[in-house]
């Protein structure tokens, strides 16, 4: 049994005030103004007198009455009245079968449909199966729609009535619809239009529609005691869930909900592979990971019978796989590639041909990966290389810097950096290990320098200690090596190392003009003693 439309119970008036400003639908003798409002009135008829027979989702309701018999499906045959009559005997079944499976919003968008075939047999010219009709039709709907907050009048109800044979009691309830459609008619020829038969009776079809849509759900909610209980073929059944688990994906977008009515759909299904090619489209169109492998998965099953149903699946598997793997062949080309994804790309255009034979898309493409993964290959020995390559010569500078070989140290370390940088992003792991070597060798350079200067200071510190001990020669021999220790650092103008090395370079200058002076001072002679005072004695 299905529960309350709604915990909020809103004033009818508002309800069909709102309902009224929805955009117009398809042409029909009710438009979806019309077919909201009387949906609505039905709704709140049931509500107030018939407490049994409460519904829920009023949203979905409305949203089937908007769509109209377009939301039972397009297979219902509809060529006359009589097999528009058995139709809502059929909806009545099916939807009985299905509250009885558990209610939802896809059974009550299915009651908004109901309720708009139950109304469109409620009024002239509500179905048209003559062609020739069907201008003055589309005239009729117009000027109903333009006028429904006139007709939209709500009255109680004071009983409902089962429907046990459905021919007999639309037959009594449609005995004025002939009649009314030749007033109609002459109406409009006469230039009257709704001046005359449909703004007079307007609001009778529209109470009497309210009254036979209130009488079909119940007839849905209920079944009455020594009643036949009609029930519906699995097919039906299996055809009703296919189209509950469309509304839940694509209306709903609750992918967990559509799942169970999948579960019930399999239980009814008497062998219909179309639709699971139909049921695999819906899931594939949430456009979600998840959502599109479950759409693959049912084309998948679907591909496994023959007949009509492998062929559509064919088509669908094979143009997913090609955009799968365009997908990571385009992804290869950019940073964001991963290292597996020309491997996964051929691999998804495999499948896609595994599934069509006859793809040249797919055979065409398998022959480009497979030649780019060759590419690759040779690309990828080429970057190995050169990762080898560096490593060999960091090894050798490392070695020159034990042997405080400075300058070959430098040299080497600077070859590395010309090796590393030919290592481009293609490969992240490669790309990820010449970083690693570029700070390495980047901090041994920086370690190399600072042993260079600190070499440099040495040959400065040599020399004070042999200047203080007299032996100039020595001092300025080593003043003189801080220009060719310091000359081995790379340094452009205007950078640190630049402006460091010319002060070192001034500094040793300097030491190397003090220690001159030095000389000098040592090489001047020293007086003799007494001289001074034999001069004095001289006549």
């Amino acid at each position: 049994m299905m529960r309350h439309l709604s915990q909020r119970r809103l004033p009818l008036t508002l309800l069909v005030l709102w309902a009224v400003t929805v955009l117009a639908g398809p042409a029909a003798a009710w438009g979806p103004r019309s077919r909201q409002a009387i949906a609505i009135a039905a709704a709140n008829l049931v509500r107030k007198d018939f407490a049994a027979g409460e519904m829920i989702y009023e949203a979905d309701i409305l949203r089937g009455a908007t769509d109209g018999i377009a939301a039972l499906g397009g297979d219902i045959p509809l060529n006359d009245d009589d097999q528009a009559v058995d139709a809502v005997a059929m909806e009545i079944a099916i939807l009985r079968e299905a509250i009885r499976n558990g209610p939802g919003s896809h059974a009550a968008y299915q009651l908004g449909g109901l309720c708009a075939l139950v109304s469109e047999l409620m009024v002239p010219y509500g179905l048209v199966h003559d062609e020739a009709d069907r201008e003055l039709a589309d005239r009729v709907q117009k000027d109903i729609e333009a006028r429904i907050e006139k007709f939209a009048v709500s009255q109680p109800k004071p009983t409902f009535e089962y429907i046990m044979n459905h021919r007999l009691y639309f037959k009594g309830k449609r005995q004025f619809v002939r009649a009314d459609e030749v007033l109609i008619a002459d109406d409009y020829k006469r230039g009257q239009g709704p001046k005359g038969m449909v703004t007079g009776a307007g609001r009778k079809y529209f109470e009497r529609s309210v009254d036979a849509v209130t009488d079909v759900w119940y007839t849905v909610f209920r079944a009455e005691q020594g009643t036949r209980d009609n029930r519906p073929s699995g097919r039906q059944m299996a055809r009703y869930y296919v189209s509950e688990v469309k509304y839940l994906i694509e209306v709903k977008k609750n992918i967990e909900y559509a799942e169970r009515s999948y579960a019930l759909f399999e239980k009814y299904n008497p062998g219909l592979p179309m639709s699971m090619v139909e049921i695999g489209d819906a899931f594939f169109s949430l456009g979600t990971p998840k959502a599109k492998q479950r759409g693959v998965d049912e084309w998948i099953k679907a591909y496994g019978i023959p007949g009509e149903s492998r062929t559509a699946a064919s088509s669908r598997l094979s143009k997913h796989f090609i955009e799968e793997g365009e997908r990571l062949y385009q992804r290869a080309q950019t940073p964001e590639g991963q290292d597996t994804d020309l491997q996964d790309a051929l691999k998804s255009f495999d499948t896609a041909l595994q599934f069509d034979l006859s793809n040249m898309t797919a055979a065409e493409s398998v022959t480009e990966t497979t030649k780019a993964i060759g590419a690759r290959e040779d690309r990828f020995k080429l970057q190995q290389q050169f990762i080898e390559q560096a490593s060999g010569i960091i090894k050798g500078a490392e070695r020159s810097a034990v042997e405080k070989d400075f300058g070959a140290a430098l040299n080497s370390y600077n070859q590395a950096f010309g090796v590393l940088e030919l290592v481009t992003p293609d490969f992240k792991d490669l790309h990820a290990k010449a970083r690693e070597y570029i700070s390495k060798v980047t901090q041994a350079v920086k370690q190399v320098i600072s042993d260079v200067y600190a070499s440099a200071n040495d040959a400065i510190e040599k020399g004070d200690t042999a200047l203080l001990d007299g032996n100039v020669d020595e001092a300025v021999r080593s003043y003189s090596t801080v220009q060719s220790i310091i000359d081995v650092i790379p340094a452009e103008e205007g950078t640190p190392n630049a402006a460091k090395k010319q002060d070192m370079v001034a500094a040793a200058q300097s030491k190397i003009d003090e220690a001159e002076i030095q000389r000098k001072r040592l090489a001047q002679p020293k007086a003799q003693p007494g001289a001074g005072a034999a001069l004095k004695k001289k006549p």
